[in-house]
């Protein structure tokens, strides 16, 4: 009575269930493997990326697609990534990296160059062993939120804004086992980080 079509539709849907909690708007494309990962179409304006293996590669650099608004990044997606690098996605509003994904990876989160880019949503575990974390000219960012330990072993957060030749809010986290330091411009300030 039911045909393989309705099945499949079924099989994806419970698939996103699991990824992202949510059903994936009808606006959104869903990335399901590494082969689709390979080849992002420079046109997406709703990219969701649901967990699956991935198979070689280390870096993802998403630099081309010029229409992204939103990211979604699903629960445990994208684990062994060691960099997510965005740069330069001047329609990108918002990003979502939900519970655990890329948390195997080993290196450094780089947001840049992201002019319309208002909001970052990070999950808890999400990016546990990375080190670095580079926010940098997204002008109207309002709103980054972590969740609980999102960054476990964290040395560097970066975070620095352009505007014309004029830097503003430019802010460096360098931490250590004990203290953390933060330094705003010329300024240099250690707080105990108990």
């Amino acid at each position: 009575m039911y045909s393989s079509f309705f099945l499949i539709i079924d099989a994806n849907g419970l698939q996103d269930y699991i990824s992202f909690r949510q059903l994936v708007p009808s606006s959104g494309i869903v990335i399901r493997s590494q082969a689709e990962l390979d080849i992002i179409p420079g046109d997406v304006e709703d990219l969701w990326i649901a967990s699956f293996m991935v198979a070689k590669q280390k870096k993802l650099i998403m630099n081309q697609q010029q229409s992204m608004k939103n990211l979604t990044i699903g629960i445990n997606a994208l684990n062994g990534i060691s960099v997510l690098e965005l740069n330069g996605l001047t329609a990108l509003q918002k990003v979502v990296i939900m519970r655990g994904g890329m948390y195997d990876g080993s290196g450094r989160l780089r947001i840049t160059n992201c002019a319309n880019l208002s909001s970052i949503d990070i999950g808890e575990l999400a990016f546990m062993k990375y080190k670095n974390l580079e926010l940098t000219n997204l002008p109207l960012l309002e709103r980054i939120s972590f969740g609980d330990s999102a960054f476990q072993i964290i040395q560097t957060i970066v975070m620095e804004s352009n505007i014309g030749d004029e830097m503003m809010n430019q802010t460096c986290l360098r931490f250590s086992r004990f203290n953390w330091v933060i330094m705003h411009f010329r300024e240099t300030a250690a707080t105990n980080a108990r």
